[in-house]
């Protein structure tokens, strides 16, 4: 029997457990990501630690992982000279989210996730093909914070045929977009597109109380949130985290389950951890979200 599509089971009502973070876990694990290119060198240098990486959320309950491929874009590989390798770190950190799933969770889904850092246009298509290509179930354009950079990625990946859905990054404690625009004029402007999802990620769960509401008022796709659990400590653990002004709270399993409950009743069908998350606070989600 052939898996069933994400949007298939999306659309049937499910909630589906989105896995926590890779970088900021990676650097818990005792990986050095401070090459300059972040956590995009484990693709290559640590593949066996980042598989177990996936598979420790699998087997926590997560329906979803994200290839580590956040950093591979040429631009930003460019950081330390590796941007003509870009296709080898693409490929190796997609291969290697899939045979996770494979091994413990053919159910499960493999979001291909990138994110605008560098530039868009040409370089996300290119990098969107290669892993629809590859085997990825949808495409995730991660940490997009604000309207303009939300348009131009649903125009890179319109001739994407696969699910399409954007983590806009960095609200406001306000719920509103990083330079104060609010939900609806968002929507809005992706009107005329094609986006089958859009998830508040990287952000604190509180503005993401607050960023939901209005959300699920002005869209009618999927809504979710993978939400910024903080540090345990300070500074940040890498150069690439978001600046939140000093403010760096920490969030346990059992805080960040309590707000996915809540998400779920506002309509958040897809919902796990982003930075300073790692499988604990997964494995508490299921139990508060199904």
């Amino acid at each position: 029997m052939s898996r069933q599509g994400i949007l298939d089971r999306l659309g049937a009502g499910d909630v589906l457990v989105h896995d926590g973070a890779t970088g900021t876990e990676l650097e818990a694990r005792g990986f050095a990501c401070d090459s300059g290119i972040w956590s995009a060198v484990a693709n290559l240098e640590a593949p066996e630690l980042l598989r177990a990486i996936h598979e420790d959320y699998l087997r926590a309950g997560a329906d979803i992982i994200t290839d580590n491929n956040y950093c591979t874009s040429p631009s930003f590989l460019d950081r330390n000279g590796e941007g003509a390798r870009w296709r080898d770190y693409s490929q190796a950190g997609l291969e290697i989210a899939i045979a996770s799933r494979d091994a413990i969770n053919p159910d499960a889904y493999v979001a291909g996730g990138i994110s605008p850092e560098g530039v868009f246009g040409h370089e996300l298509f290119e990098r969107a093909r290669l892993l629809a290509d590859g085997g990825a179930d949808f495409i995730l354009v991660e940490y997009v914070p604000f309207v303009s950079d939300c348009v131009d990625a649903v125009q890179a990946c319109a001739e994407i045929d696969l699910p399409l859905f954007l983590g806009v990054g960095n609200l406001g404690a306000d719920g509103n977009l990083a330079d104060e625009t609010g939900v609806e004029k968002l929507v809005d402007a992706l009107d005329d597109y094609r986006v089958d999802g859009l998830l508040a990620m990287c952000t604190f769960p509180p503005a993401i109380s607050k960023w939901m509401p209005h959300l699920r008022n002005a869209f009618s796709g999927i809504i979710g949130a993978y939400a910024h659990g903080g540090w345990t400590g300070k500074p940040a653990p890498s150069d690439n985290a978001p600046d939140f002004g000093g403010q760096i709270p920490h969030y346990t399993p059992a805080a960040l389950a309590e707000y996915a409950q809540t998400w779920k009743g506002m309509g958040a069908q897809v919902i796990g951890g982003c930075c300073g998350t790692g499988p604990a606070h997964i494995v508490a989600l299921p139990a508060a979200v199904l």
